[in-house]
């Protein structure tokens, strides 16, 4: 059960509307730049509640997840307003 809804969870950060994929020949040689715009390109957020979102691991803040990949968590909601701008 535990892995059915992390699954669920992924799915709906990395399958959503607008989602671009990229090709490992695609991302060979890439720049700083390339590789954190790609990372936004990649994946998406999607909304939740309080206890949604911490019972997600707060992973639906996935494009937080994916720029700052060592950041604790909990403090994905603290910064997601100056990612978004």
């Amino acid at each position: 059960l535990r892995n059915l809804h992390l699954f669920a969870v992924i799915l709906c950060g990395h399958f959503t509307e607008g989602s671009t994929f990229f090709s490992k020949e695609g991302v060979e040689g890439e720049s700083k730049g390339g590789w954190y715009l790609r990372q936004i390109l990649a994946s998406g957020n999607f909304t939740a509640g309080r206890w949604a979102s911490i019972l997600a691991g707060h992973l639906n803040y996935q494009i937080e997840h994916h720029l700052f990949p060592t950041m604790p968590a909990w403090r994905y909601p603290k910064i997601a307003k100056s990612v978004q701008q």
